[in-house]
């Protein structure tokens, strides 16, 4: 019989002495086993009281879903007294209506782990949410491991902040709705006073009647604006911006944008320049409604800000990869710019600089942020450069695709043609001599008629443009002379100017003059161009290209219109207006009666309100379209 080895004296550095007896094979492994064994005792308790301390519930399954194993959480969180959970069925504790749950998950854990949120009875008799993982012992008895994790506070929060979403959307949505609602209801007279006023100007005025129209027509523009701003704000917040996509000209999009401006900064004395680059596609695909709103917010911005100088709109293009164009948009101006200081708020709701600059341009600040609001919907973006006191230029850049490759201008004998340009702004010269040089023209430029008729000694010339402003402010000697020298040497003067000086002033000594205005844009340039140099291949289009004059209105003649509108204002405004153009007109005060007069009678055009009680515009069309199947 084989005796327990010798324990060693913990604390005795001395050697064992040497009894003389050998140890056998059989007390070594005896000896390993009992350490061993010890090391695993050790382990177990070490492991047993780390799970029975965990604040999960950890429990063990048999193939049957029968507990073999909890530890002390399951007291804490389910309240279940431990030992009579031992030898009952999993399931029985969990909610009745989530028990499927519960099986699928053990069926899915025999493969893979499993894992699912449901809800286990509490002893006290309220439900307890948990997330249970579960996963195969790989035991011979086919069990399982798992856990329960306490989600009753998450759960809450949860439901806590879907109930929170869905009134905040609702009450985002409302306001939407609000805002729609109010936004017709103050549009519709506001556009009714507009209407009037329009009207108005049409009667004999005395000049305080004029200036007090005015006031009017000013002060309700702006508020329309400052409605449609707010509206455009709501739709951004609530994301219900929509855009179009199709195909528009960007240099015809930046030439009506500049020339419905026009007015404005002719009226503070600022010259508005436009240029396209030639190589620009003729057409792209995008949403021009959009970018022209953006275009006449920075304009618009650039014409308030300024007191005295120039703007210079401006676009050009450069081709990218998949046939799309990177188009640029640029607008400077030489106004009061804005402070390094304020750059990243500029763009920021209601923000003007400072209170000063709101003070004494007004307006609210919305413009800029709008701006940037679409421009970023579109995949783009918006930047400036800017120097106090000396002006701001604007870029906007957009990626679309091409529609229409770019097409060369096509002068017929451009080689032989040399512009002389007399013009006293810089930018205007400029932009005017780089468009011509592009149409393949030879171009000298001067800014006084004193330096022109200098020119004209040293050089031939073909064309002569002059700005109107110069023959005003100049004496009658110079005008005389530079008439005369013209009319000997065969030269074709082009007379350049603002709408309020286009058809009057000393320009009209020039017996052959043409007239062109400002802003100068690339079509009427070159119409005029071809008129003036090739009479008998432009004769057809000759009228529509000079602006000497408002263009002649179509008047109807006897052509029938049914206005349907419940706004008696609004009612009045279009009346008269479309009988001033000679239209026979008929009113309908709502869609039924509307629906019923096109049934009874034919019309060339129907003029559609869609806000309407009862019958809507959208319903009185479908009535009319489903009818006129029938």
């Amino acid at each position: 019989m084989s005796r327990a080895p010798k324990k060693r004296h913990p604390k005795s550095e001395e050697p064992e002495e040497d009894c003389g007896e050998e140890i056998s094979s059989d007390e070594i492994q005896l000896q390993s086993r009992y350490r061993l064994i010890e090391a695993l005792s050790t382990a177990e308790r070490k492991a047993s009281a780390r799970v029975e301390n965990l604040l999960e519930i950890v429990f063990e399954i048999d193939a049957d879903g029968i507990v073999t194993f909890l530890n002390r959480a399951w007291e804490h969180s389910i309240g279940h007294v431990r030992d009579d959970v031992l030898g009952c069925a999993l399931v029985d504790f969990v909610y009745e209506e989530d028990s499927l749950i519960f099986q699928s998950a053990v069926e899915y854990a025999r493969v893979n782990k499993g894992c699912a949120e449901l809800r286990v009875k509490h002893s006290a008799g309220h439900l307890v949410a948990v997330s249970m993982c579960l996963t195969s012992s790989n035991a011979e008895d086919g069990g399982f491991l798992g856990s329960f994790h306490d989600v009753t506070h998450d759960r809450d929060v949860r439901e806590q902040l879907t109930v929170a979403k869905e009134a905040a959307e609702n009450a985002n949505r409302t306001k939407s709705e609000f805002l729609a609602a109010m936004s017709h209801e103050i549009r519709t007279p506001l556009n009714a006073l507009l209407g009037m006023s329009d009207l108005l100007t049409l009667t004999e005025l005395t000049p305080v009647q004029s200036r007090y129209l005015q006031s009017i027509q000013s002060n309700s523009e702006m508020l329309l604006t400052l409605v449609c701003d707010i509206l455009d704000v709501s739709k951004i917040e609530a994301e219900l911006m929509e855009f179009e996509s199709r195909p528009f000209s960007p240099s015809a999009l930046l030439e009506e944008v500049a020339v419905s401006l026009a007015a404005r900064s002719e009226a503070k004395g600022l010259e508005l320049v436009t240029h396209c680059e030639s190589t620009l596609p003729q057409s792209v695909l995008g949403d021009a409604c959009r970018i022209r709103q953006i275009l006449l917010n920075i304009v618009g911005n650039a014409i308030k800000f300024t007191k005295e100088g120039d703007i210079v709109v401006s676009v050009r293009g450069e081709q990218r990869e998949d046939s799309c164009w990177m188009i640029c948009f640029e607008v400077r101006d030489t106004g009061i710019g804005i402070a390094e200081d304020v750059r990243e708020q500029i763009f920021e709701r209601f923000m003007q600089g400072s209170s000063s600059t709101n003070r004494e341009f007004g307006g609210t600040g919305l413009g800029l942020n709008i701006s940037r609001s679409l421009v970023e919907m579109m995949g783009g973006s918006i930047d400036f450069q800017s120097r106090i006191g000396e002006g701001t230029t604007f870029s906007i850049e957009l990626c679309l695709p091409m529609v229409k490759e770019p097409k060369a201008v096509q002068l017929p004998g451009a080689c032989d043609i040399r512009a002389l340009i007399v013009e006293p702004n810089r930018a205007q010269r400029e932009a005017l001599a780089k468009t011509l040089v592009d149409w393949g023209i030879h171009v000298d430029s001067v800014s006084s008629l004193k330096l022109a008729q200098e020119a004209l000694r040293t050089q031939d010339c073909s064309l002569l443009f002059v700005d109107i402003q110069l023959c005003q402010n100049d004496s009658d000697d110079v005008v005389g002379s530079l008439r005369r020298y013209v009319e000997d040497h065969s030269i074709s003067p082009i007379f350049v100017g603002s709408m309020g000086l286009v058809g009057r002033g000393k320009h009209h000594v020039f017996g052959n003059a043409t007239t062109l205005s400002k802003p100068i844009c690339s079509e009427p340039l070159l119409r005029v161009i071809m008129a003036t140099l090739y009479p008998d291949e432009a004769e057809a289009d000759r009228g529509g290209a000079l602006l000497t004059a408002p263009e002649t209105v179509s008047r109807g003649q006897g052509e029938r219109i049914l206005v349907v509108e419940d706004n008696r204002d609004n009612q009045f405004f279009i009346e008269r207006v479309l009988e001033i153009a000679g239209y026979d007109v008929d009113i309908a005060s709502t869609g039924a009666v509307g629906a019923q007069k096109a049934k009874e009678n034919d019309y060339h055009l129907i003029v559609m309100d869609i806000e309407m009680p009862k019958m809507d515009g959208f319903a009185c069309t479908q009535a009319i379209r489903s009818w006129e199947r029938e």
